[in-house]
């Protein structure tokens, strides 16, 4: 090795990194539940959780050894619109919902489209995807309902004491965590942190390994699984 000597970490690795898997149909909900230590709910909004509860203790007892909800996190993403014009506001929020809904997957077999379909939007779904299927994506954007974009954001002005009971949906309504992807008036770029008024609380669940120090969410194996490799 001549003057050359191998370098050694000083850091104190976790010898258990949680693994988190993003999903949201039936098949890798449940696979999730079996294999990892947490869940991504692609698409959670307050008061869906009993949806999925048949899928996680079916991935449970598959997992065997007493595997359990305790065992278990379950993190949600809300988007945290800020603004005076609602509708505007909304507005912002549809072309993302356009491009899962119209652009992601096959024609016949798009799982963002399904859970659209699932929670009584069929119509609109299939509007969406017709629309950004023929390259239409402005107008696909404009066909997404303002009631689907608003069930899965807390969207309005600051303070906005209408937020509140929303708020509590996603703080003590089901999952152990939230996170908020962020906007305001005055910055409409993704990230950073919630106003004051509106940030998602989070709690922990009882124990096991479900409680991260870190998240490792594994891209590759959810879109093997998304695949169907």
């Amino acid at each position: 090795m001549g003057v050359g000597k191998p370098l050694k970490s000083i850091l104190h690795m976790n010898p258990d990194i949680p693994i988190y898997l993003g999903t949201e149909n039936e098949a890798t909900v449940k696979l999730t539940a079996e294999i990892a230590d947490g869940w991504l709910a692609l698409g959670f909004v307050p008061g869906c959780l009993p949806e999925y509860l048949p899928w996680l203790e079916e991935g449970f007892r598959r997992a065997g050894h007493g595997k359990s909800r305790a065992d278990f996190t379950i993190q949600a993403s809300a988007h945290v619109e800020v603004a005076e014009d609602v509708g505007a506001a909304l507005a912002r929020l549809k072309p993302e919902v356009a491009l899962y809904v119209g652009g992601m997957g096959h024609r016949d077999k798009n799982f963002h489209k399904d859970m659209m379909t699932r929670r009584g939007f069929g119509e609109a779904a299939n509007r969406v995807q017709e629309l950004y299927l023929a390259g239409r994506k402005d107008e696909a954007a404009a066909a997404v309902p303002d009631e689907w974009v608003d069930a899965k954001a807390l969207v309005g002005p600051r303070p906005d004491p209408g937020a509140v009971p929303r708020l509590g949906g996603f703080r003590g309504g089901c999952p152990d965590r939230a996170v908020p992807p962020a906007r305001g008036d005055r910055g409409h770029g993704r990230g950073g942190a919630a106003e004051p008024g509106l940030s998602v609380g989070c709690r922990a669940p009882a124990g096991g390994r479900g409680r991260p120090a870190a998240m490792l969410t594994c891209h590759i194996i959810y879109w093997f699984l998304r695949l169907g490799f």
